[in-house]
């Protein structure tokens, strides 16, 4: 397995030639690539985000087949904001 893993320096380099996008992680880092740059990269226009992190930018794009799972597709929710714990 460990033969398959590529490491990439940057999210939008992971996403650069692939056919599907699949998000697991609501890391801000993700949120930060512009979503015209993902399509861009993608060799096929489809993203899979499960935690809805990149919702915002993503799910009202057309010429992107955006999808959330454990939500109907069309009801857009914003993605929940990560916050370091209070301390008090």
């Amino acid at each position: 397995l460990a033969r398959n893993i590529e490491l990439c320096s940057s999210a939008l380099e992971a996403v650069a030639g692939a056919d599907v996008l699949v998000v697991c992680t609501a890391w801000p880092d993700y949120r930060e690539v512009r979503g015209e740059e993902i399509r861009s990269a993608l060799a096929r226009a489809i993203v899979i985000d499960p935690p809805g992190s990149l919702e915002d930018s993503l799910a009202s794009m057309p010429e992107l087949r955006y999808v959330r799972v454990g939500k109907p597709f069309g009801q857009h929710v914003q993605a929940p904001q990560l916050r370091p714990p209070e301390v008090g």
